[in-house]
């Protein structure tokens, strides 16, 4: 069906790749023709990230940003600030205990070869030290970086890699970032 642009009808591209009502087929559309500028979606209900989903398709195939809100048992998406956190008076073992109590598994997004996988935190402070060390040990300049907490139940929407792949792609994307920067100044 080719449905002239003054009579468009959204309800003409329904299909579903993890929706449940076509919705899949409607964002593409809408994507289509409207620009797709921030590439970031939020998914308020997302159960376990995939079942009935209405962003997963994008999070997933089309390279998106997202967070994902379920109220039973919620998945977390937070930034880990460790200059607040020192203003606060806590810490990234704090941090990581906080979670690890409520039964909850910690996560680097990040991606790998392209694709948007879920890296294994085997603690906070060990991603912190391979991703500025400096900063870390000398407690110098602060760094942000975003961690997923996902309840231990839950399955999780994308791939997930061990924490030695993990902290093998930081420490790499931590040496690639100093060389891009050296040669900044010596080029």
């Amino acid at each position: 069906m080719n449905p002239s642009s003054d009579s468009m009808n959204l309800l003409d591209y329904r299909s579903d790749v993890t929706s449940s009502a076509g919705e899949d087929g409607i964002i593409a559309k809408i994507f289509n023709v409207a620009s797709e500028e921030s590439r970031w979606c939020v998914e308020l209900g997302a159960l376990n990230g995939t079942h009935d989903s209405n962003v997963w398709n994008l999070i997933r195939n089309k390279h998106w940003s997202g967070v994902l809100i379920e109220a039973e048992h919620p998945v977390v998406l937070f930034e880990v600030n460790l200059s607040q956190l020192r203003a606060h008076g806590t810490s990234l073992r704090e941090l990581g205990s906080f979670f690890s109590k409520r039964n909850y598994r910690l996560y680097l997004p990040f991606r790998l070869r392209g694709e948007l996988v879920l890296g294994s935190v085997p603690s906070l402070s060990l991603v912190a030290l391979f991703m500025y060390p400096g900063a870390y040990l000398l407690r110098r300049t602060s760094f942000v970086f975003d961690i997923l907490a996902l309840p231990q139940e839950k399955l999780s929407p994308l791939p997930i890699v061990s924490a030695w792949n993990t902290l093998t792609y930081v420490f790499g994307e931590n040496l690639r970032d100093k060389v891009r920067r050296g040669r900044k100044h010596f080029v």
